[in-house]
């Protein structure tokens, strides 16, 4: 062989083998596919340091003022995260669009549902979107949607909220770091499907977008030829409607959300056994050394006398019976021991409280939950209201001695 050939096989040879081997590396070491990301709600203790996640990589999106951040990391990263000692949660279906109370849901990344056939012909009012946020809102990311023009209604599930604004502020809007989505808020959006296609009569509450608007939309629905039973606020019209006027009363700007309204039917047997706080009355029962009624001897031992020790509950909600602290409901203010309600702040500032027309009953129900004696069961139903001996069936709360601070 000669010389020349030799060297070009030896050169041909080189260069297969390279060749094979860039080829080898290629499929043996090329870089595995990137991981999914996702977005978790991470706690720092105040002894933690925000420097982990720059350490880790991961990526803060928000921090929520109170060692709680939102943030933006791979499936790695997290249980990295979750080595730090560090509490993370993994927002699931986050994207997914939850409107209550109609039952439709879909992910804002793909895009909305279809309309139902029986809303064929009726149109969105163009002025009323869903805004979803990244994550749990800040308060003052609504307040800057406002200050853009817009004007907030409720706040929906999966961080969301319906919003009244102008094209030209959804567009501003749109552009906030802290918004991932805005979309049309349609009118089949407002009303469960069931009540939508059901046939015949149907007692409904209808609520307003804003108070204010209550007594118009209501005027408006009179003309419609709906049957209003009474309004109250906030922005509540109870009504009896004909079942075809369902479409086209979810379609006025001025309807927040249409529900089936149920006569409320009382409950108190059923909620007592729910409770279940009677096993905790009698010691006989509880193995406990006392009865965990709100009310203990004092240091006579024995019970009913000047030094007995009362439990005081304090409970914050949206309101307590007519705003009166020395009269109202007989089970706080009649029995055994009388009036219960130690104190009552009102924080409205309001210089005439609408009592129950405001709509919301929740406080009174909770107080109620919680240390109703069963006064007045005991006196429609014709048993003693003198004494402390309760039945599980007589609709007092779990603790029918405590007193309230409210």
């Amino acid at each position: 062989m000669s010389s020349d050939r030799a060297g070009a096989i030896r050169t041909l040879s080189a260069v297969g083998i390279a060749f094979l081997m860039a080829w080898s590396s290629v499929s043996v070491f090329s870089a595995s596919p990137p991981e999914n990301r996702d977005v978790y709600l991470v706690s720092l203790d105040s002894e933690a340091s925000q420097e982990v996640f720059r350490t880790i990589g991961t990526k803060v999106l928000v921090d929520y003022d109170n060692g709680l951040y939102l943030v933006d990391a791979t499936e790695s990263q997290a249980m990295a995260m979750s080595r730090h000692n560090l509490d993370v949660v993994r927002l699931k279906n986050m994207r997914m669009l939850d409107l209550y109370p109609s039952d439709v849901t879909f992910d804002t990344s793909t895009g909305p549902p279809s309309p139902p056939s029986v809303m064929k012909g009726f149109t969105w009012d163009r002025e009323t979107y869903i805004v979803q946020f990244i994550g749990p809102y800040k308060p003052e990311w609504l307040d800057s949607i406002e200050d853009s023009g817009g004007r907030m209604g409720k706040l929906a599930p999966s961080f969301s909220a319906v919003v009244k604004m102008s094209p030209e502020v959804k567009e501003r809007v749109s552009s906030l770091p802290y918004v991932h989505w805005v979309g049309a808020y349609q009118p089949w959006y407002k009303i469960s499907s069931e009540l939508l296609n059901t046939e015949g009569g149907v007692r409904v509450a209808i609520m307003a977008f804003e108070d204010s608007q209550r007594d118009s939309l209501s005027e408006r629905l009179v003309d419609l030829g709906v049957s209003v039973m009474m309004a109250y606020s906030p922005g509540t019209i109870v009504a009896y409607v004909d079942s075809p006027l369902l479409p086209w009363i979810v379609s006025m700007p001025e309807v927040m959300h249409v529900y089936r309204d149920y006569i409320s039917q009382p409950a108190d047997l059923m909620a007592a056994r729910i409770h279940g706080a009677f096993e905790s009355w009698y010691p006989a029962r509880s193995g406990l050394p006392s009865s965990l009624t709100g009310q203990s001897p004092g240091p006579d031992g024995i019970e009913g006398t000047a030094d007995d020790i009362f439990e005081v509950v304090g409970i914050q909600d949206s309101g307590f019976d007519v705003g009166n602290p020395d009269a109202g409901h007989p089970d706080f203010f009649m029995g055994p021991i009388g009036d219960r309600v130690v104190r009552y702040n009102d924080w409205t500032g309001r210089s005439n409280p609408d009592g129950w027309m405001s709509g919301s009953a929740h406080g009174t129900h909770l107080a109620g939950s919680v240390i109703g004696n069963g006064f007045a069961w005991e006196y429609e139903y014709g048993y003693p209201t003198d004494d402390d001996d309760w039945e599980f069936a007589e609709g007092v709360g779990i603790a029918p001695e405590a007193k309230l601070f409210f």
